[in-house]
């Protein structure tokens, strides 16, 4: 009973970040394995089929997950709250009909085999499901479920792609697909299971997803083309072993925003619940912390990523290694872009994010069509943190400006984005220097170890310890 309280008790912020350091060893794993069991050009088929799987997960989900917060400022009762979820579930479902005709109508487009569009489909489907339940788990405080099944997610994601993939040795890809769709599945069953919600069709909540949910989708779908339309270029001017090559250095960037997502379910609610009870001075110091936190963890990932991805990687994906810079400026900017954005979503101003974000989309694709092919793949990285750049002004000018709310850290935020800025820049000029890579791993390894030993510090942790 101790340490089932104190687990229960723990920090937030450490229990996701402890769920988060298991799921990012079990992605290095994976890659790992699946770089040396996959040419490169298999492996960036295969990340050309995970990138529109997640894109037409946008569609299916109708930013339902963006609206929890939302939803529980506007229902009174934990009935009527229920009600609204199991509502978004039962929409959601329907959306996936729709993902599955856009994906037929586009197959030859992108060149998917037929047999893979029904596991596309269903994976999207799944891991829609799978992100809307878990965002309810963590806007009801059910931090210890929400991490056991995240953790349950990555096990997942590990095992039954290397299990397959071994099995089904002569039908690689498609093994991978029924791999990650059956994982998704199980895991979404562990989530309706821990949930139990009973269906209740109701029309004012359907309403209220697609008035509220409806602006936000263009803007989760602009959001989207953002994230992975250089990939599919990168495809359609060069070929699918530039795609790997663009697509390895970009999943270790990603961690940073992995690491954003598992510190936002953690801050984000916080954040949410401060602003709407006018507590505006406590939501300033969390972000502030939240900004700081997030400093630390990328410059951890910007010093020892290069040295990481050399000792995963075979050589024949070394040539990408100087995408990693922009990439991991870029994932940053996510970050940032992310307080101003949830701030817009708190205010229920919804509309401005669907034109900004389709404003970066579409300067991101045109400045791809423009150099892409003169300039080669590496250039996409720059266009891309370019775009994301331009997304962080329009947010910024508009709740500042616009919106007049004054009460956002902007100094600390940029402060920070600048040191990032500086030793990445400086940093990119050893990353094919071997003594570099180790020197980068130790110091990354030790600034990782200086924020775990931070959390534990803080009061809350020790008060539960000390109980």
């Amino acid at each position: 009973m101790r340490f089932y309280s104190i687990i229960n008790g723990i920090n937030g912020k450490l229990l996701y970040s402890l769920s988060y350091v298991l799921t990012l060893i079990f992605s290095l794993v994976s890659v790992y394995v699946l770089s040396r069991n996959l040419s490169v050009e298999e492996y960036g088929q295969y990340y050309l089929f995970i990138t529109i799987s997640y894109f037409l997960s946008s569609i299916i989900s109708l930013s339902a997950y963006r609206l929890i917060p939302f939803a529980k400022a506007q229902t009174e009762t934990r009935k009527e709250y229920e009600s609204f979820l199991a509502n978004a579930i039962f929409i959601t479902s329907l959306n996936a009909l729709i993902a599955l005709l856009l994906l037929v109508s586009i197959e030859s487009l992108i060149e998917i085999p037929k047999t893979y569009i029904p596991l596309i489909v269903a994976f999207s489907l799944f891991i829609s499901l799978g992100n809307f339940l878990r965002s309810s788990l963590d806007y009801d405080n059910r931090i210890t479920l929400s991490c056991i099944i995240s953790i349950v997610e990555s096990v997942m994601n590990l095992i039954l792609p290397i299990t397959f993939i071994y099995i089904f040795n002569n039908h690689k890809l498609l093994s991978l697909l029924i791999a990650v769709t059956l994982s998704s599945l199980i895991v979404l069953s562990v989530y309706l299971i821990s949930i139990r919600l009973a269906l209740h069709i109701d029309l004012k909540y359907i309403k209220l997803l697609l008035k509220k949910g409806s602006p936000i989708l263009p803007h989760i779908l602009s959001g989207q083309l953002l994230i992975y339309s250089d990939r599919w270029m990168i495809a359609k001017f060069y070929n699918e072993t530039d795609v790997a090559l663009y697509s390895a250095p970009y999943n270790l960037a990603n961690i940073v925003n992995a690491v954003t997502v598992a510190l936002s379910r953690y801050y984000i609610p916080l954040i949410t619940e401060n602003i709407t009870k006018d507590r505006f001075h406590d939501s300033c110091s969390q972000i502030a912390r939240f900004s700081t936190d997030m400093m630390l963890i990328t410059l951890a990932i910007t010093l020892s990523g290069p040295g990481i991805y050399c000792t995963l990687l075979p050589m024949t994906y070394w040539p990408g290694i100087g995408v990693l810079p922009p990439l991991i400026l870029s994932m940053y900017v996510v970050f940032i872009y992310s307080i101003f954005f949830n701030i817009e979503v708190t205010f229920g101003r919804t509309t401005f994010s669907m034109w900004s974000t389709s404003i970066a989309a579409l300067l991101n694709i045109i400045l791809n069509i423009i150099y892409l092919p003169t300039h080669g793949y590496q250039f996409a990285a720059w266009i891309t943190l370019l775009s994301y750049i331009v997304l962080l002004v329009l947010h910024l000018s508009y709740v500042l400006i616009s919106m007049k709310f004054i009460y956002i850290p902007t100094y600390t935020l940029f402060s920070h984005f600048i040191i990032i800025c500086f030793v990445n820049l400086c940093f990119k000029f050893f990353l094919n220097n071997d003594f570099a890579r180790a020197i980068g791993i130790i110091i990354g390894t030790i600034i990782g170890l200086i924020v775990l030993l931070k959390w534990l510090r803080e009061r809350e942790i020790r008060k539960v310890i000390a109980s």
